[in-house]
């Protein structure tokens, strides 16, 4: 089975006056920006993979993992940096520190609602408080500007 994506199948998400290689390129720039918010291990990983420096299945080997499980891995990260924690960032004068620290570790680092407890001190019933409200928070925002991008 061949896992390439086909022209075909990406080519409607490009806009109508650009062509498909600019498209492309944008998003890569896009997510090389991105890589910025990532810390440790993650940003080192995707910066070695959008810069071309070392292809997946080297980085698998060197970390010891399956091909399959980085590419989750990278799959994950490439949604997390378009994804929920952007909304959060584009408007983080409404968010209380308490909610800004539990959306950076929620969405950016991954971490289970018990590590976030454990790490911020708070107990896991309010934890779970903060991440459905960051969660609806950022879908309303998400369908809001889906809907004024439609209206255009």
């Amino acid at each position: 089975m061949d896992k390439r994506i086909s022209y075909e199948a990406i080519a409607p998400l490009a806009d109508s006056g650009r062509n498909f290689k600019s498209f492309l390129t944008d998003q890569l720039d896009t997510l090389k920006a991105r890589c910025e918010l990532l810390s440790g291990t993650n940003r080192v990983l995707m910066e070695l993979l959008l810069q071309g420096h070392c292809k997946c299945a080297e980085l698998a080997v060197l970390l010891g993992v399956s091909e399959s499980a980085l590419s989750r891995r990278i799959h994950r990260l490439t949604e997390v940096l378009g994804g929920q924690y952007l909304i959060c960032l584009r408007h983080y004068k409404q968010l209380s520190p308490v909610e800004w620290k539990v959306a950076r570790l929620a969405f950016l680092n991954g971490w289970s609602l018990r590590q976030i407890a454990c790490h911020t001190g708070l107990s896991l019933y309010r934890i779970r408080q903060i991440s459905h409200k960051l969660k609806r928070w950022a879908d309303a925002q998400k369908s809001s500007a889906e809907d004024s991008a439609a209206q255009k």
